[in-house]
């Protein structure tokens, strides 16, 4: 019963805030148990086992595992566009 821990990029951070607001909606405690300025210092933390996070599939290391959608309880996540100029 103890909060789920997270790992994050900084603020602002738009998945950040989509796993925060999914979360709260679900009724689910959650930490920051780590915040990076990097992607780098983010999925070491998450391969130490510090946290999840979220982040699309894209460039995923060897060192983490993917948890497939709505998986162990956790809340499905908004589709994120993506606008390239």
């Amino acid at each position: 019963n103890e909060p789920l821990p997270l790992a994050a990029l900084e603020a602002p951070c738009l998945l950040r805030t989509a796993a925060i607001n999914a979360l709260d909606r679900a009724g689910i405690a959650w930490r920051l148990a780590f915040v990076s300025p990097s992607l780098g210092g983010l999925w070491a933390a998450t391969a130490a086992g510090l946290g999840l996070t979220i982040r699309t599939p894209i460039g995923l290391p060897g060192t983490v595992q993917a948890i497939p959608p709505g998986a162990n309880g956790l809340p499905l996540l908004p589709n994120l566009g993506l606008d390239l100029y």
